[in-house]
């Protein structure tokens, strides 16, 4: 009788454990967080942001209350979420309008070069020099900041060394000087690089699909011409040429 006591016991402890356990465990996965007003932007091509927080993971087709934003659109982010170890945010449009979104698929700025021969560094210290030196209209994602330096993730080709002629991908590096975080900037900025990418990725030359992507960077903003407009028209008569 003793004996079956106890298994008793032991079997309601180890179940009262692993309960206790599963709880935390969800709310470690399922956490709401209050997070400081940001303003963010759409990184990718275009995003589909669900309305309501239960389709959060769901194919966008599955969806019926979801909209499509393009590269560029800015949110106000008003709650970070964490659901099975993958972060969230619900954001709000000007009109108040609420919406949520994988937080991987937005940015906090973006970098855009804006000068001619802007060397970039593997560090942020002038030692830590490469070969690769950014143009005007150069596109990156800003990841951080640290003593007057900022780490982006460049979406570029550009020569390795001076006197190369062949582009390779820049990536992630540092720079001090010689870029602008202009939204226009960037728009135009963004679609020049996927021109740079149809006309410079070896697997994936497409000349008229660079045209498209110029053209498209061009009608970015409407009427309005950012700084680095001219780099793009340059671009587009020079592939025009080459037809």
């Amino acid at each position: 009788m003793i004996k079956r006591l106890l298994s008793g016991f032991f079997i309601f402890i180890i179940l009262f454990s692993m309960n206790n356990c599963n709880k935390k465990n969800n709310q470690k996965n399922n956490t709401n967080k209050i997070v400081e007003t940001a303003t963010q932007y759409v990184k990718d091509w275009g995003v589909w942001v669900f309305k309501n927080e239960e389709d959060l993971g769901k194919n966008p087709k599955e969806v019926k209350e979801k909209d499509y934003f393009e590269f560029g659109s800015k949110f106000t982010v008003v709650l970070s979420k964490t659901i099975n170890e993958k972060d969230y945010y619900k954001i709000q449009l000007p009109d108040k309008t609420e919406y949520w979104i994988d937080k991987e698929r937005l940015a906090e700025k973006f970098i855009v070069i804006n000068q001619d021969d802007v060397t970039v560094y593997t560090q942020p210290d002038q030692d830590y020099f490469t070969g690769t030196k950014l143009q005007r209209g150069d596109f990156g994602y800003f990841i951080k900041e640290q003593d007057g330096w900022i780490n982006v993730n460049f979406y570029a080709y550009r020569p390795a060394l001076d006197g190369e002629e062949e582009k390779k991908w820049v990536g992630e590096r540092w720079i001090k000087e010689g870029y602008t975080d202009d939204l226009m900037a960037a728009r135009e900025a963004f679609y020049l690089y996927w021109a740079y990418f149809y006309t410079y990725n070896q697997k994936n030359k497409n000349k008229e699909k660079a045209i498209e992507m110029c053209q498209k960077a061009m009608d970015a903003n409407a009427d309005r011409e950012s700084e680095i407009y001219f780099v793009v028209k340059d671009f587009y008569n020079e592939l025009n040429k080459e037809k």
